[in-house]
């Protein structure tokens, strides 16, 4: 390094760290060339250079102005850039793109609008997103997210309309991205991310996308699953397709009482964790909803009854004959402590229900059993999924579809995977028409409530009845009774007619009557129902469907969908929903039907055997 050079270096950095603190400095280089040679000479004192010495830092200045000023685009030297890098939080290494004019200082990317300046800023990523990739979603809002050396090119340019709008462009989507209304990611590891610092476009990572057919128990369930389960390093998109909306079908109709026991008092297969998950369900529902105003995304389903969610009063059973009362007894032993099962007398059911009929005087109280509207729970429990997205920041998405799927092969190719979730309606797509063991059965539901002019009403604390037929309690004055059976019906509509009603109202009116008389004062209000898919009977039960449908359907081998078929859930849809959505959501996402119980894909190879 020839003699004096550190010295010159620094002197010049020393200066040019006394310009760039002080608001008025001029960010133009000077071509005023007599004023940089007194100013050389000032320096020359200061550090004690000898003229010769002067006379190369006076030269080069000239010669770093006449290229400064030579074109509009070029860069400035290397310490003036390094200073200005370091004063915005940047490396060196990295390059930003302005156009300026004098005397006012230079913003950087996501600073508020300078008030008063005509400075510009351009930003332009390239390399980390493709011409088709809207701004706002890799937009660097602040320093702190600013990228890695090498990520941005630089260009410098003078003020002109073209990067005003730039500039209020970069401005309004920074504020958005502030603000976390669209933005994605690019996970890190990935082709993109490795790549952006060669400067070369690339298409942004894919996205894995899913459809969830339905927006019952069992598709919202998967829906969630899907979102949360996804790992961290993928992004996810998710479109749940219903004609009608949440619960648009027999689960936003159901009567919502809600325990892990056969009729006969038995722990259900799985009955735990079935148990567990749905706790679980629910309480992200009640967050959801409670941090919502303005409620989940409804469908078009609007006649839910009631104003709760979850009715926390337990569920009353009456011992109606003397082998269910050894059964029960014996079973309830056996009961699983979240939800326990209490052999209680005719005094003690009677203070919870009054006028209540024992006919053994004996009944079976399960205090932590529940009762859940299921309407609301749908549509919060959705809502939980689109807070989800959300709070990903881009990196994972939901999308209710109002759109009924005629031929599900149509969604091939369009889709990483598709999971039927439509309960009865399974029966009635081609391909599927007749290849499932399922049945199906509608029921009515029957809304009742107590006249203002009747004295009394149901308890506030009382639970809801199990019999023959069932009570599921909305509120002293509002309850359900249900439910009809009807056997291999094809009617799947919710609208119930006048004669329909009249003979629902015929068959259970009586049955409810035997256990709580007082049902008789209660007024007929309206009815709903429900086509369900009921799945065949097993050694464990009746037990859901599950599993990859590609050679049921005759999907393209080695295509790039899978079809999964998630069904059959009958009437216990509410307590199975959780565990066995988290399941196949599993193993959707690993494509691996072995991650299921064999006991919920044992219907294929019986469909084998068969055929």
């Amino acid at each position: 390094m020839p003699p004096g050079a550190k010295k010159r270096k620094a002197a010049k950095k020393k200066q040019q760290q006394q310009e760039a603190s002080s608001p008025q400095t001029n960010l133009i280089p000077t071509t005023n060339h007599e004023s940089r040679e007194e100013d050389d000479v000032r320096i020359e004192k200061e550090v004690g250079l000898d003229t010769d010495e002067r006379i190369e830092i006076t030269d080069s200045s000239r010669d770093h102005d006449k290229n400064s000023s030579s074109s509009s685009s070029s860069s400035s030297s290397d310490d003036e850039s390094s200073e200005v890098k370091k004063e915005s939080g940047e490396s060196v290494s990295e390059a930003v793109t302005v156009s300026s004019v004098p005397n006012q200082p230079i913003p950087i990317a996501g600073d508020a609008p300078f008030m008063g300046s005509t400075a510009n800023v351009i930003v332009e990523s390239i390399g980390l997103m493709d011409s088709t990739t809207p701004p706002s979603d890799t937009l660097i809002s602040n320093e702190s997210s600013l990228p890695k050396p090498n990520e941005i090119t630089a260009q410098v340019s003078l003020a002109s309309d073209e990067g005003k709008q730039a500039s209020s462009s970069a401005t309004d989507s920074g504020k958005k991205e502030n603000e976390g209304e669209t933005s994605t990611l690019v996970p890190e590891g990935s082709k993109e991310s490795e790549t952006t610092s060669s400067h070369e476009e690339e298409d942004p990572v894919d996205k894995l996308r899913y459809a969830v057919l339905g927006a019952g128990f069992a598709g919202i369930s998967v829906a969630w699953h899907l979102l949360k389960d996804c790992p961290k390093e993928l992004s996810l998109s998710v479109d749940v397709y219903d004609e009608v909306g949440i619960g648009g079908g027999a689960s936003g109709v159901s009567g919502g009482l809600l325990h892990p026991y056969s009729p006969k008092g038995k722990l259900l297969w799985h009955g735990a964790e079935c148990w567990r998950e749905c706790l679980e369900l629910l309480s992200i529902a009640e967050t959801a909803a409670a941090s919502s105003s303005s409620g989940a995304e409804k469908g078009d389903c609007n006649q839910s009854f009631g104003d709760f969610m979850v009715r926390r009063r337990g569920i009353l059973r009456p011992a109606t004959n003397a082998k269910t009362l050894s059964l029960m007894t014996d079973n309830a032993r056996n009961c699983l402590a979240g939800c326990v099962v209490e052999t209680i007398d005719k005094d003690a059911a009677q203070s919870l229900v009054p006028n209540l009929c024992l006919p053994l005087n004996s009944a079976f109280y399960l205090p932590g059993a529940m009762n859940v509207n299921p309407q609301r729970y749908l549509q919060a429990l959705f809502q939980a999924c689109q807070n989800s997205a959300r709070e990903s920041l881009g990196r994972t998405n939901i999308t209710l579809v109002k759109q009924s799927i005629d031929n599900v092969l149509e969604l091939e190719g369009e889709y990483d995977a598709v999971v039927i979730c439509l309960g009865s309606k399974v029966n009635f797509l081609p391909g599927l028409t007749g290849k499932l063991p399922l049945r199906t059965c509608r029921g009515v539901i029957t809304h009742l409530q107590l006249h203002e002019s009747v004295r009394g009403s149901y308890p506030e604390g009382g639970p809801s009845i199990l019999s023959d037929a069932w009570l599921a309690v909305q509120g002293p004055r509002d309850l359900h009774m249900g439910s009809t059976w009807e056997w291999q019906s094809r009617n799947y509509s919710p609208d119930v007619s006048a004669e329909e009603a009249s003979r629902a109202l015929a068959e259970l009116l009586p049955k409810a009557s035997a256990v709580y008389p007082d049902i008789d004062k209660w007024e007929f209000a309206g009815a709903r129902a429900g086509l369900r898919a009921m799945p065949p009977v097993t050694s464990h039960g009746s037990l859901p469907l599950l599993g990859c449908i590609d050679q049921l359907i005759g999907a393209a081998e080695g295509g790039s969908c899978k079809f999964w078929v998630f069904g059959g859930l009958g009437s216990r849809g509410l307590l199975y929903h959780g565990w066995l959505g988290k399941l196949i959501a599993k193993a959707v996402l690993c494509c691996n039907e072995e991650l299921l119980p064999s006991e919920l894909t044992s219907w294929k190879m019986n469909n084998r055997v068969k055929s």
